[in-house]
């Protein structure tokens, strides 16, 4: 996907590498936009971050860009084996995400039922209640740390798809 915009906070979060087109050349600069004003010396040099440039020609002209068949056969198991750990990181996230939302929603009726006075009539009720809820309490922690866990676990298989599929591309 190709992003054109003025606004740098915005790409600076969004791209992961900034083409370049200068004097007929086509420059790749990997990583954000923070990244390449580093590059392109238009920092002070106190706070620029040296390193290499990768540079891609405009056009492939050699016949280095065709794979063999068993490249191909390797690059699509390991699409296929990213595919399947997205597809399981995706569905943990899903689960816990819900697992969250009902046991809020469960400690949320608890507490509406505990300010009612009738409950502490029945001893029995009230124990059980409060047992549910201290443990809902300690649970909804768990379960949102697990969550984030799971979200960054995703986000890092995402990243690497992202960059399985650049390899690719540049390989074609």
């Amino acid at each position: 996907m190709l992003v054109v915009s003025h606004d740098r906070y915005f790409l600076d979060g969004l791209v992961t590498r900034v083409l370049e087109l200068e004097d007929g050349a086509l420059h790749d600069w990997p990583g954000n936009l923070s990244e390449y004003i580093e590059r392109k010396g238009f920092l002070s040099a106190e706070t620029r971050v040296p390193q290499a440039v990768e540079r891609v020609p405009a056009r492939v002209t050699d016949d280095t860009r065709f794979k063999s068949r068993e490249q191909k056969r390797l690059a699509a198991q390991i699409r296929n084996r990213l595919s399947s750990g997205l597809r399981d990181a995706r569905r943990r996230v899903e689960d816990l995400q819900q697992q969250i939302e009902r046991s809020e929603a469960r400690k949320r009726e608890i507490e509406t039922e505990l300010a009612d006075d009738e409950l502490y009539r029945d001893g029995d009720k009230c124990r059980a209640l409060l047992a549910e809820y201290e443990r809902l309490r300690v649970e909804i922690p768990r379960c949102e740390e697990e969550w984030a866990e799971a979200v960054v676990a995703l986000e890092a298989l995402e990243r690497e798809k992202e960059q399985q599929l650049k390899a690719g591309a540049q390989d074609t």
